[in-house]
């Protein structure tokens, strides 16, 4: 007989201990969309088989979504970051049972666009990359540029010089942390955007030297911005036999 694997989220989702098995009737294949898929009150996020939606303390399901469509994002305000998969599909913010899209920040003369995200903080604003197309030489390439989300307007941040760029971490001050690339095959530098304003990390006081170092023999790195304005970075090397170092 054929085997079918079947995905079941479990949390602690009330103040008294009780496991609850987080399977909405109706849905296949549910699971937490990450480790933090959880906010201060005990909702979670979940990414079923063929829908996404939120698990609310009290076991109200709310389906958001059946579309190719991915969580992103997940706050303590229950705002809801989703990633369209396909170019038929929207990147939004789900709250206060509103759809509010993100709209692309698409380059002159790029051949198709679509706004992606990865972060969402408990004020709603939101930030990621828009994903282009775009014609260099004779080749057709896939190129971001990082962007933020703020009142409903759409914002291109791409460090200016850089070739690629994304912001993968907001806090609640609206400072936001992501990667470039300065080069076509460089490796990748980890940014800041603090006040419409952009700058490489590695400028930052006391940063320099130690991260220069770590990235020079890195061809990856993860980054992280917390509430309280502590920056975590990780380089990495794409490789199974070099795992990953934090750096700060």
């Amino acid at each position: 007989p054929q085997q079918v694997e079947t995905a079941v989220a479990w949390a602690w989702v009330d103040d008294h201990g009780t496991l609850r098995n987080l399977r909405p009737d109706g849905e296949q294949g549910c699971r937490p969309v990450s480790e933090d898929a959880i906010n201060a009150h005990g909702d979670v996020a979940l990414q079923c088989d063929h829908a996404v939606g939120v698990m609310y303390r009290d076991g109200t399901w709310r389906r958001i979504d059946n579309r190719n469509v991915w969580v992103s994002a997940f706050n303590d305000a229950a705002s809801v970051l989703v990633s369209g998969q396909s170019l038929d599909t929207p990147t939004y913010v789900f709250d206060d049972e509103q759809m509010r899209l993100i709209e692309p920040a698409c380059p002159e003369g790029s051949l198709s666009c679509q706004a992606f995200g990865r972060d969402v903080n408990n004020y709603g604003e939101a930030v990621g990359g828009t994903y282009y197309l775009s014609t260099i030489g004779s080749t057709t390439r896939s190129l971001d540029r990082a962007l933020v989300w703020r009142d409903g307007e759409t914002m291109d941040v791409h460090p200016a010089g850089a070739f690629s760029s994304v912001l993968e971490s907001i806090n609640k001050s609206g400072v936001a942390i992501g990667t470039y690339f300065a080069q076509d095959g460089g490796r990748p530098r980890p940014f800041v955007y603090a006040s419409d304003t952009t700058v490489d990390i590695s400028e930052l006081r006391g940063v320099g030297a130690a991260l220069d170092a770590a990235l020079a023999k890195s061809n990856g790195a993860g980054v992280r911005i917390a509430n309280s304005g502590h920056i975590l970075v990780v380089a990495y090397e794409l490789s199974y036999a070099n795992p990953p170092n934090a750096v700060f």
